[in-house]
């Protein structure tokens, strides 16, 4: 709960130094954005704290699942490799296409051949709709897992309050990391692909819509970006949606047409909750992944001065220093943000939709979510309460 508060607060604080810099560069919409959100967060500070005990318990119970099943980090690791292997390969086609459809004309210009733009057009929606599938095959994988111990694991032995120490109950699949990328790359791939796909689509006509602002003036440019800022709104809550779809898809195999219409009767009776549940998860996820990026940059600096390095010497030597433990940082803290997000989304959907088979198979949990938040665990098919 610690945690949860001190992130709500630092996201404040985050917020309110970004808009405060934003005023220093002259961009004041975009520090009049952050002003506002702080202030959001402040006015409803009752809402989130109502909350704040659910997700500190959902978040604790997902990191101690996780601790259970090794399985699910080699799943967020993999997922990692695999986007950035991906955008890698990405690159070379871009490179290699522009080799092969471009004639210099001197030694400063060149002249590229139309067929290059069909298949730049073609290597950005590929790259936009893999990394998405690739992005959901984890989700719906990690969900997966989380699914089997929410409606499968049972605590024995010497069960924390969150009763997660249970590695195999009743039913429970031996390998539920495997079962879970199984089903994820088979039964519910097409659904996988189909939701990707939306997303995707949105995404490469931000891109179309990108070039005309790079490639226009006047009111073209303006009308430019006022589409690409409604689009990129709607790019937003499209993935917000599908976050809790694919929830539903790890969790009960549904077609992805039937998990959307189940999503949107989830949020039109515990909307606030979800929206709630997501600031905080986020707001945790951010302040955390800061403090872990900060801390490596500290250990770098402090390393150096051990050995005697005089610091900021160099420039190029000053920005290596702060960059590279920074990145590694906040990539390996975005692991762990990965199996958190997907494990407080399922759980939550799990929750609201089926509260009485955490009853059934952990009881203790069940109360210990009851305490905090009693509606949660009334389902969301009996109305919100």
């Amino acid at each position: 709960l610690g945690m949860v508060q001190f992130s709500f607060w630092a996201a404040i604080v985050l917020f309110v130094a970004l808009g405060g810099w934003a005023i220093f560069i002259g961009s004041y919409f975009a520090a009049a954005m952050f002003f506002i959100l702080a202030l959001f967060f402040l006015l409803t500070y009752r809402t989130f704290r109502a909350r704040m005990q659910l997700v500190a318990i959902l978040i604790k119970t997902i990191v101690e699942v996780a601790d259970e099943w090794k399985g699910i980090y080699v799943v967020s690791v993999t997922q990692a490799v695999v986007e950035l292997v991906h955008s890698v390969s990405f690159l070379a086609v871009i490179i290699g296409g522009l080799q092969r459809f471009s004639t210099p004309l001197d030694s400063n210009q060149v002249t590229v051949e139309p067929a290059y733009w069909g298949v730049l057009l073609y290597a950005v929606f590929s790259l936009y709709w893999t990394q998405q599938v690739i992005k959901n095959v984890g989700h719906v994988t990690l969900g997966g897992v989380f699914a089997s111990f929410y409606f499968l694991s049972s605590p024995i032995g010497n069960a924390s309050s969150s009763g997660a120490t249970s590695p195999q109950g009743p039913g429970m699949p031996r390998f539920p990391t495997l079962g879970a990328f199984k089903r994820a790359m088979t039964t519910s791939f097409g659904s996988i692909a189909f939701g990707s796909l939306v997303i995707a689509v949105l995404q490469f006509i931000r891109f179309i819509v990108r070039q005309a602002v790079y490639n226009s003036d006047g009111p073209l440019v303006f009308l430019a970006c006022c589409i690409d800022c409604i689009l990129g709104c709607i790019e937003g809550l499209v993935e917000f949606f599908n976050e809790y779809a694919f929830a539903q898809v790890a969790i009960y195999g549904k077609p992805y047409v039937r998990a959307a219409k189940d999503t949107w009767n989830l949020l039109k009776t515990r909307g606030l909750d979800v929206v709630v549940q997501e600031n905080l998860t986020n707001s945790v996820l951010m302040v955390g992944g800061f403090i872990v990026a900060g801390l490596g940059v500290a250990a770098a600096f402090g390393s150096a001065a051990l050995q005697g390095v005089i610091i900021g010497a160099n420039a190029a030597s000053l920005l290596i220093l702060i960059l590279v433990p920074l990145i590694i940082g906040l990539v390996l803290f975005g692991v762990v943000g990965v199996v958190i997000d997907s494990g407080v989304a399922t759980t939550f959907v799990a929750l609201a939709e089926e509260p009485d088979a955490l009853y059934r198979t952990k009881p203790d949990l069940y109360k210990e979510i009851q305490k905090a938040f009693p509606s949660i665990v009334v389902p969301a098919s009996a109305g919100y309460v």
